[in-house]
């Protein structure tokens, strides 16, 4: 199903400047990195270390193996928690058929043929076979892997317990007639079960701003309306850059001011990574993995830099006391295990994302000012001199810039102390804010008097939430001062 055509309208015209511009939202919302499957690695690392340890030990690893990885045809792993079966296909790639269909770990895979084709002994322990169940390498209890070259040779491993007395992580094995020691790290792709192939990354990444996330909607199955925010605008600044704006579109309609809990909100949904726990799980097991009835429906849509639509809807269990969730993704019958930790898109409420300032324009971004009240109005326009400093003008005479900035903190300091969408008795104009922009754009703050205290505010013509009254003495108090040519105290 294509969740981006099922939720969102984007208009082709924005969609083309947005291909054009909106790779400096970043430093905005701080969103970034593509889309890949990549695993963190220790190969290499591992390698150094093992011949290394090997040396200090006094004694030489043992080669036991070692053969090209273009010569592997197959691997049989049986005898642990999930036996499988891996084989190179028709082009040439070493594929696990089990896992046909979903999406795999490239280098995982590669890791086991490396491994298939290397094996290393660290130190060999014995020849006698008559006690291989102290060993864990009896019948019951080892692994077995068997290993097919393109040529039919044949070599069987037995993986057994971990070595003691060795102060490395090993584990004992049978090659032949012989058991040695063999550092875990080499044997790790032959000791997990077939999920431990398949990709844990879920979402884009975003490092170098190659996406952009343009919808995210988090349903819990408690709550009629979900939580969703939509992609509104990219507006440019004076510098050149475009700031993306957010807008909260259920349960109820705000814009999103610039704060910290929006930003890990819209953040959260890049660069997802988790843990496959379960291939082609039953109705049963869904059940026990709390997915049968799930506590989250996720939905998020992203545009690539290409101008290239993604979209990913996933269902969410309940979490437990550590914080982790099992999750499945739309279209992949694979079961996640997930830590909702630092997910904000688990935790966040609308109260929390919408923020309590009301709307903080950069100044440099505003060329006029415009400030009614019950009894006047008057503009402030702005510009920047030859010298690149800025000058503020009313009534067409220059006047303090200094003191103006000061009466613009004030004003975009504004928060609400709580959030509302409609005002029951709404009553007199206390005083309107307009910001004109240089691109030509608009905002409106409306303060309206409220119930005991409180003040009606209005963002855009739409009820925005509450603020007290005091506040608004404050700006009205501070106008009143600059108007007049006077200090404002701060």
């Amino acid at each position: 199903m294509d969740y981006t055509a099922q939720t969102l309208s984007v208009k082709e015209e924005e969609e083309k400047k947005m291909k054009k511009r909106f790779w400096g939202f970043a430093a905005a919302v701080a969103l970034a990195a593509g889309l890949g499957f990549l695993w963190s690695g220790l190969l290499a690392d591992g390698d150094t270390q093992s011949e290394t340890e090997g040396e200090a030990g006094g004694q030489a690893a043992e080669i036991l193996l070692e053969e090209d990885t273009e010569q592997l045809f197959s691997v049989t792993v049986e005898g642990n928690s999930g036996d499988f079966y891996a084989e190179k296909d028709a082009q040439n790639q070493m594929k696990i058929p089990s896992l046909e269909g979903l999406p795999t770990d490239q280098e995982k895979i590669d890791e086991l043929c490396k491994y298939a084709c290397l094996l290393r002994g660290q130190e060999r322990v014995t020849t006698a076979k008559d006690n291989l169940k102290e060993y864990g390498l009896n019948e019951e209890d080892a692994v077995h892997v068997e290993i097919v070259f393109e040529n039919g040779k044949t070599e069987e491993l037995w993986i057994g317990t971990l070595a003691q007395g060795v102060s490395n992580d090993s584990r004992y094995v049978l090659y032949g007639d012989q058991i040695y020691t063999m550092y875990e790290l080499h044997l790790e792709p032959f000791l997990n079960e077939k999920e431990y192939f398949i990709s844990g990354e879920l979402t884009p990444g975003n490092e170098n701003a190659d996406y952009i996330l343009l919808y995210l909607s988090v349903k819990n199955s408690d709550e009629e309306k979900p939580l969703t925010v939509s992609y509104q605008e990219a507006r440019e600044t004076t510098n050149g850059q475009y700031m993306a704006a957010y807008h909260i579109i259920s349960p109820e309609e705000y814009e999103i001011s610039y704060n910290e809990e929006g930003t890990q909100f819209l953040q959260s949904v890049f660069g997802m990574e988790a843990e496959p726990v379960k291939a082609w799980p039953s109705q049963e097991e869904l059940s026990v993995y709390g997915l049968e009835d799930p506590q989250k429906i996720v939905q998020a849509a992203y545009m690539s830099r290409e101008g290239e639509d993604y979209g990913i809807q996933f269902s969410v269990s309940e979490a437990d006391e550590e914080g982790y969730v099992y999750l499945m993704v739309d279209g992949l019958d694979v079961v996640y295990r997930y830590q909702t930790e630092d997910a904000a898109w688990y935790h966040a409420t609308m109260e929390e994302i919408v923020g309590r300032q009301i709307l903080v324009p950069n100044i440099t971004d505003v060329a006029a000012v415009t400030l009614q009240t019950s009894e006047e109005a008057f503009t402030v326009q702005l510009e920047t001199d030859a010298e690149g400093e800025l000058q503020a003008t009313l009534n067409g005479e220059f006047c303090s810039i200094d003191e103006f900035k000061k009466l613009y903190q004030i004003i975009i300091s504004a928060e609400v102390d709580s959030l509302c969408s409609e005002a029951k008795e709404q009553q007199a104009l206390l005083i309107r804010i307009e910001y004109e922009y240089h691109d030509g754009s608009k905002d409106e703050i409306s303060f309206f008097e409220g119930p005991a205290r409180q003040v009606y505010v209005l963002l855009n013509g739409q009820v925005y939430g509450m603020i007290r009254e005091s506040y608004v003495n404050t700006i009205l108090e501070s106008l009143t001062l600059f108007k007049n040519g006077e200090m404002i105290p701060v």
